[in-house]
């Protein structure tokens, strides 16, 4: 409806017509040449400036020489007819609308004239006076076949629904079945609950192409949502006729036998559809997207199943390989899972979930080297992404590469502003590693500030604490953090042996006792029970001490003085 440019240049190709009072445009003849006059040649060379601004979308400078010439010529359509078109452009339809019906007054014959009135009021919302328009133009000039569907709207916007089908229909009549206006009649009689009349339409399609396939599957998958299985059967089985190699088909296929409680049969249908290269990717994961969200055992090893085999035929697919992964993950086959994802990234590297899922899956395996090189790699594609610097920060931590480690999460720390968790997190870490490197302030400060985020949070309040003890520095601030971590975590024998080494350290062995004994009798480890015999001996109690530490030796993870501490049958510090 609205080919102005088309129009613009039709009427810059026909102005002369306009130009020569009273006559008709079959009078000319191409072997003529036309001769103006002064005054023709002046609207001539006024039109074609107009023209060019309008084509420029310039129609500030239009407009003023539209207008000069309709002060002239008022009665000739084609600068009415610009005028009205420049409005309606600028969208100010009140003024458009009079200029363009004086364009339909003065020349009724011309299609477009009808067309812009009924642009500008459809602009308006006046859907009906539109309509009323396009009916007028039909009326005289009946195979225009954009206009039927642009008619149709009209109706449709008036939720004229009868109206807009009888249009739809009058455009079926003149120039033949259109899939498209099908299944625009599909939708209108689906949306007033008319299944049979949408059945109907589908039907046509059928009929008139018998031999393709998606006709079919389409006629099928309405009956389906709309409760008419055995009609749906049918017609699959009538297409299997036709191409039984259709992986479309037996998806299906798959979906009624499913309905009917034919399981051994939908299981054969879809292994034969997920195993096609014919059937699109997309098809397939929409599929699938129910069995991998149930909790159902069966479904989600069918669920594999299928994807295993969607992976052959879909191999340069990353996204067939993350969906995959993703259930092979949910399935805790984290090793296999992490193979999969590496394959999906090898294909398509620039994706941040699945590099996060592989690091995850790093930390669940325990393979700080992968994560440290995956997290690295990763970097080069999301440089600015704070969770990834704290990955490989944490990788670093964890092999004791404590520079880099700390390289990575201050990183972090930088990139993370205004997410306290991470913040959190990187301070906290970045304190064990400048502990690690004796950088002793430093670590110190950046538990301080992993404070400033959680005052209670265990982990710090565990390793500041201990750390300080094994530096016998700061032991009030210590003792105060263990204590905190011990009244909010009575059960946990580390943190019990941390108060109780804070403890000893100070020189409050007595105090110290009951919390090394607790802590042993939760986990009986080599390293709290060597602290066990340690509080022992500095108690005098040098028979229960030894005892301590010989259970530790045995149990493992003592300290390599624990020998000398049994043979020597002193404490060695």
């Amino acid at each position: 409806m609205r080919n102005t440019i088309l129009i613009t240049l039709l009427l810059l190709v026909s102005w002369v017509s306009f130009a020569q009072d009273g006559l008709p445009p079959q009078a000319k003849t191409p072997e003529k040449t036309i001769i103006l006059d002064a005054e023709g040649i002046e609207f001539e060379d006024q039109f074609v400036e107009g023209i060019k601004f309008c084509l420029l979308e310039e129609y500030e400078k239009a407009l003023p020489i539209f207008e000069k010439l309709q002060e002239k010529y008022p009665t000739r359509t084609a600068i009415t007819y610009q005028i009205a078109n420049i409005y309606f452009k600028q969208n100010f339809y009140e003024k458009a609308l009079p200029q363009a019906l004086q364009t339909l007054r003065l020349d009724p014959e011309n299609a477009h004239h009808y067309i812009l009135v009924a642009d500008i009021y459809e602009a308006q919302q006046d859907y009906k006076q539109a309509a009323e328009m396009l009916e007028k133009l039909l009326e005289r000039e009946p195979f225009r076949e954009t206009v039927y569907y642009d008619l149709a709207v009209l109706y449709l916007y008036q939720e004229k629904y009868d109206e807009t089908i009888e249009t739809y229909n009058r455009a079926e009549k003149q120039f033949g079945l259109n899939e498209m206006v099908v299944r625009h009649k599909q939708k209108i009689y689906l949306s007033i609950d008319n299944f049979k009349g949408a059945l109907a339409e589908g039907k046509k399609l059928i009929q008139e192409f018998p031999k393709v396939v998606d006709y079919y599957v389409s006629q099928a998958s309405l009956c389906l949502a709309n409760g008419y299985t055995d009609e749906a059967h049918n017609l699959l089985l009538e297409a299997l006729k036709i191409d039984n190699t259709n992986p479309q088909l037996h998806l299906h296929l798959a979906e009624i036998y499913t309905l009917k409680g034919e399981k051994a049969k939908s299981h054969e249908a879809m292994e034969y559809a997920f195993g096609s290269p014919l059937l699109e990717v997309d098809a397939k994961l929409n599929f699938i997207s129910d069995l991998t969200t149930s909790q159902e055992p069966e479904e989600l090893a069918l669920a594999l199943k299928l994807m295993k085999m969607a992976v052959l035929v879909h191999n340069e697919n990353a996204t067939v390989h993350i969906t995959l992964g993703d259930l092979l993950k949910n399935k805790k086959d984290f090793k296999e899972a992490r193979k999969i994802y590496l394959t999906a990234l090898e294909i398509d590297a620039d994706n941040y979930r699945v590099w996060e899922e592989m690091m995850q899956l790093d930390l669940e395996l325990n393979q700080y080297d992968s994560l440290a090189k995956h997290s690295e790699k990763a970097l080069e594609y999301f440089p600015n992404h704070a969770v990834f610097w704290f990955y490989n920060g944490s990788a670093n931590l964890i092999l004791k590469k404590y520079q880099k480690a700390i390289e990575a999460l201050e990183q972090t720390r930088s990139l993370a502003q205004g997410n306290v968790e991470l913040q959190y997190q990187a301070y906290s870490q970045l304190g064990d590693c400048y502990n690690g490197i004796k950088e002793y302030e430093m670590a110190d400060q950046a538990y301080e500030k992993a404070l400033s985020f959680k005052p209670n949070d265990l982990y710090v309040l565990n390793n500041y604490s201990y750390f300080l003890a094994l530096r016998k520095e700061k032991l009030e601030l210590a003792k105060k953090m263990a204590d905190d971590l011990a009244r909010l975590s009575p059960s946990n024998a580390t943190y019990l042996d941390t108060y109780a080494w804070v403890l000893f350290q100070a020189g409050e062995y007595d105090k110290a006792l009951p919390y090394i004994e607790k802590a042993s009798g939760i986990s009986p480890k080599g390293v709290i029970l060597e602290h066990y015999g340690d509080v022992l001996f500095k108690l005098g109690r040098t028979a229960e001490a030894i005892e301590q530490w010989n259970k530790a030796k045995k149990t493992g993870g003592s300290s390599e003085q624990i020998d000398r501490k049994i043979t020597e049958k002193k404490l060695i510090e």
